[in-house]
């Protein structure tokens, strides 16, 4: 973790109007016993004599530069992620000898004089106290302060890994976690056991372990290993995290399976079951171990969310730290107090005045050490058997209770309480974080969910006749659950030409000025035009606001102005699109009645039948879903075009660099390189496999999708892996590519449902789970965790989960009664499968010529395509030619592909999300930086987890029982259901047996 500084400060022997600065000449650094925990005095003397000025092995100090640095130093400084030439080495002396860092060498001075030279490292150890970024260059860390908050810059190689405890756990929550959220996957309402559940229960479970497990020594073919070979550790812990986030998310195929099923009537073996699953998972693992030197080892591939698992990791295991640790930390203080300094060296730190003159001073003496600090490890003295670990256990708190009857110097205990209370500070933030979100989702959950959706205006003007019908937005075709994505269902619309409507609109009974301010202001089936929710769960629907990057989170609020709060309804309102007779925003699809659009009545067995289309209707979608399309059309093209003008140069450098290359302008790279990497050609073998596997499965079984065809999939997965992985890895957003693969198979296979479903899992999800699959490679390189046990854990953690995940479905299918029915009296429904199999019907059935051709209804959303390719080229060439200028903030990759969970999502989730980032992702971070970084990844993390565990709590202890009658009616819990908002109110009806839209279509 981030390490904090000691300011020391003896007794002067100057006078008292003369203010010293004390900088020791070294660093006394202590590692906690997992070695991932640094405290550190910053001991760099800064004298008259540049020769002196050396840099230190490691400092962690915590200063920034001040804005009083010339504007060659702030370019220098503070170039942005946009740019791939971002990065700052050692010192100024470094940039010469340092030729393969990233550094803008344009518009860059070098210190000429002695002078000018020691001015500038003079300034960088000026305390922060303006608002600038924390940079100090001559620290050995991370060139980016999220990754400095939040990432250890130590580490122990000797630190067990693979041990039986590891996977004992790891097995056990990658089997429960895959088969739970299979289970309930298929429920509604449902829950989802996230990664975050397993980090915070398996460190507990780890500590169990290592009290109970024998610490015998077993001798098997030459290896030596132990059921317990010592304290349980952070990299154990990472590596059973890493199993449960594998798995967390399910498998995407089975989806297909059931939708086979329920909606095609196919019954197909267990093998194809198999096959398809395990190709389509392990195929993206494959992906992900080959970038790994496009994504994983640059030190400018970030990775915010793995950021908050970090921060989290080191937060939890420091508050195990040793008695005898504890004791020389109040050693340490205690000398502080009394005048004296912790060194690590015999030379005096050397005490400057305001002018920079050295003051007189006695010389220091330095204070030893315990024992086993002595050696550089951090580790306890081993207990040789359980009965000896047991007994140091029970009496360790009656030898506290010995040490604090004795007579202990006040100073010394003091010492103690203030190194114990900074220390777990951020444990105790944590834990408090935790329950009070844990409680609190109680209110908006369950108590009073009035919070959740809390919009007076709606309550005000809503709906006083319960007569009227509004459309319904919960149909057959709503929003998949694709993660934070473009939304996956389809929304296309059909027809011959724009025809005028035949349509007589009908009489509504609500006051039409209370529907527009419903569309306006509502956060269900509205714009969500305003900014309060009291709901975490709401703000953090699109991500942590306090993960996110606020250049991010703003370029989307801007784009959601604009968009969705401008443009969307001028359409509305205009009825483009006949939009009058549908919801203001919704995922759902309507026919031209403004209903639910009816899927059976155009599909027999399986089939999609053009006669019985034509016999019914067109498809509609609301105005918000065909202009979420159209920016998911732009993020494509953007996608590609932005990363050719910002970062060719690194894609091709890194074609030829080896985790050596990237070392050298990063700690965590270099650290990394005391661990053998996995040989390309193990992942290189999986996806073989992976592919000959899902070939075979394609050719065996009569799924309608060609070989070729397959092949389309898996290079449309490939060029965009690395383009989108760089978004995501700086901004914490990932474009989906389930639109452009259901747009490709259903020009190319019209028809063919069955063989949409399979071409879109193996383009779309296989780079979606490779992302996925990188995310934990990157988290494994921040907690330096041998890359070949990353390896393993994951690809044995998916193999498991394939096998589960089968077999629960399975077993579901044939003991549930009803399962996937809409009557089912369990709640077993199966939602997202019904919006996969519509989908599929949609475009791999209906198909998207009759809705994007020329000449048909939602034709001019293509033209988002060149617009997206067109929009990156004049903020390049902006941001290039003004580096200081805000347009290097720009990213149209993210306006676009940020609001992709519009619908179902609605403009609250974006207003909140971004006004909570501004709060902490600028201004705390800008005006109170310490803070930030020593709290902002664990307080999101305590919310995350608190929303987590009271959701499962609301969900088995209220929700699930009884069928989920257990209910608390009250105006709190009534109030929101009863406003046109939430009823998805058109602004016009049809009357009954007359019809809106196109007159013809085929």
């Amino acid at each position: 973790m981030a390490s904090a500084t000691n300011a020391l400060s003896p007794p002067s022997t100057a006078s008292s109007s003369q203010s010293a600065t004390v900088i020791a000449d070294s660093t006394s650094s202590i590692a906690s016993s997992s070695k991932t925990k640094q405290q550190d005095i910053d001991t760099h003397p800064v004298t008259n004599d540049p020769e002196k000025n050396s840099r230190p092995p490691s400092i962690r100090s915590g200063r920034s530069r001040r804005s009083s640095m010339s504007k060659a130093d702030s370019v220098y400084g503070g170039d942005h992620l946009n740019d791939p030439y971002y990065s700052y080495p050692g010192s100024f002396d470094d940039l010469h000898d340092n030729t393969s860092a990233h550094i803008r060498w344009s518009n860059l001075s070098f210190p000429q004089s002695t002078a000018e030279h020691e001015k500038r490292e003079t300034d960088a150890y000026h305390e922060y106290d303006d608002g600038v970024e924390y940079d100090d260059y001559w620290e050995d860390d991370s060139p980016y302060p999220e990754v400095r908050a939040a990432v250890a810059n130590t580490d122990d190689p000797e630190m067990p890994t693979n041990t039986f405890r590891m996977w004992f756990l790891g097995i056990i929550f990658t089997i429960l976690i895959a088969g739970m959220n299979q289970f309930f996957s298929l429920r509604y309402p449902s829950v989802q056991i996230t990664a975050l559940v397993a980090q915070l229960i398996a460190l507990p479970c780890g500590r169990l372990l290592e009290r109970i497990l024998p610490t015998r020594q077993f001798n098997t073919f030459g290896y030596v290993w132990s059921f317990n070979p010592g304290p349980w550790n952070i990299k154990e812990h990472t590596l059973v995290t890493v199993m449960a986030n594998v798995v967390s998310g399910g498998a995407y195929a089975t989806d297909i399976i059931a939708s086979q099923r329920t909606f095609y009537d196919q019954k197909w073996s267990v093998t194809y079951q198999l096959s398809l699953v395990i190709s389509t998972q392990l195929i993206g693992f494959a992906f992900a171990g080959i970038c790994r030197r496009f994504l994983v080892w640059p030190a400018s591939m970030i990775w915010p969310a793995t950021l908050v698992n970090a921060a989290l990791f080191n937060t939890m295991h420091a508050m195990y730290l040793d008695d005898e640790t504890e004791d020389f930390y109040a050693e340490q203080e205690e000398q502080v107090q009394a005048g004296g300094f912790e060194m690590t060296s015999t030379a005096a730190p050397t005490v400057i005045d305001e002018s920079g003159n050295p003051i007189n001073q006695a010389p220091m003496t330095v204070a030893p050490k315990p024992d086993h600090f002595q050696s550089g490890t951090s580790e306890k003295p081993a207990v040789i058997n359980f009965a000896a670990r047991a007994r140091a256990v029970i009496t360790r708190p009656f030898r506290r209770w010995i040490n604090s009857s004795t007579s202990v110097p006040d100073a010394q205990q003091q010492a103690r309480n203030r190194r114990k209370r900074k220390r777990n500070s951020r444990s105790i933030l944590f834990t408090r974080t935790l329950i009070l979100s844990a409680l609190w989702n109680f209110f908006p959950a369950y108590i009073f969910t009035a919070l959740s959706a809390f919009t007076p205006l709606c309550w005000i003007f809503s709906s006083s006749d319960s007569a009227s019908t509004p459309a319904k937005s919960n149909g057959s075709v709503g929003v998949g659950t694709d993660g934070p994505s473009i939304s996956t269902t389809p929304g296309t619309t059909m027809g011959t030409a724009l025809g005028a409507s035949s349509t007589t609109a009908g009489a509504s009974t609500t006051p039409k000025r209370n529907i527009i301010i419903n569309q306006l202001f509502g956060y269900t089936h509205g714009l969500g035009m305003g900014f309060l929710t009291f709901d975490w769960a709401m703000i953090a629907y699109n991500g942590s606001p306090l993960v996110t990057p606020w250049w991010a989170e703003l370029n989307v609020f801007v784009t959601l102005v604009v968009v969705f709060w401008i443009i969307a309804p001028i359409m509305y309102y205009k009825n483009v699109f006949f939009s009058h007779y549908l919801p203001m925003s919704s995922s759902g699809s309507y026919d031209n009645t403004g209903n639910d659009y009816d899927s059976r009545r155009i599909v027999v067995d399986g089939v999609f039948r053009p006669d019985l289309y034509k016999e019914y209707s067109p498809l509609y979608i609301p105005v918000t879903f065909a202009l979420s399309y159209g920016l998911s059309f732009g993020a494509l093209t953007a996608t590609v075009v932005h990363t050719l003008l910002w970062y060719r140069k690194d894609i091709r450098r890194q074609f030829t660099w080896s985790l050596k290359d990237s070392s050298q302008e990063d700690i965590h790279a270099r650290l990394m390189l005391a661990y053998p990497e996995v040989p390309q050609w193990w992942y290189a073998t999986i996806g073989i496999f992976a592919f000959v596997l899902g070939l075979i499965t394609i050719e065996v079984w009569d799924t309608k999708l060609p070989f070729w065809a397959y092949v389309v999939a898996i290079l449309i997965s490939i060029v965009y892996l690395v383009p989108i992985g760089m978004i995501q890895a700086i901004t914490n957003m990932q474009v989906g590519l389930n639109v452009i693969t259901e747009l490709i198979v259903g020009y190319a296979l019209p028809g063919r449902p069955v063989a949409m479903m399979i071409f879109k899992t193996f383009g779309y999800i296989t780079m979606a789970q490779a992302l996925s699959f990188v995310s934990d490679l990157k988290l494994g390189h921040y907690m330096k965790i041998p890359p070949r046990m990353m390896f393993l854990t994951q690809t044995v953690a998916a193999l498991i989960a394939c096998f589960v995940v089968v077999g629960v479905q399975a077993w579901m299918f044939g003991n549930i009664p009803g399962l996937c029915e809409r009557d089912q009296p369990d709640k077993f429904t199966c939602p997202s499968v019904r919006v996969f199999s519509t989908a599929s019907l949609i475009w791999g059935g209906i198909g998207p010529a009759r809705a994007f051709n020329f000449g048909n209804l939602y034709y001019p959303m293509l033209y988002f395509f060149p617009i997206g390719a067109l929009l990156p080229i004049p903020f390049w060439y902006l941001a290039r030619k003004y580096p200081r200028s805000w347009y290097k903030y720009v990213n149209i990759p993210v306006c676009f592909t940020g609001l992709g969970n519009l619908p179902p999502a609605t403009g609250i989730n974006y207003a909140s999300w971004t006004i909570v980032g501004f709060i902490f992702q600028y201004w705390i971070r800008r005006h109170n930086f310490r803070w930030w970084s020593r709290y902002n990844y664990i307080f999101s993390a305590g919310l995350d987890a608190g929303v987590a565990i009271g959701t499962m709590l609301v969900f088995f202890t209220l929700a699930y029982p009884r069928d989920g009658k257990i209910e608390l009616n009250w105006w709190g819990n009534s109030v929101g259901t009863k406003t046109p908002d939430y009823l998805g109110t058109p602004l016009n009806t049809v009357a009954p047996g007359e019809t809106f839209g196109l007159r013809e279509w085929s």
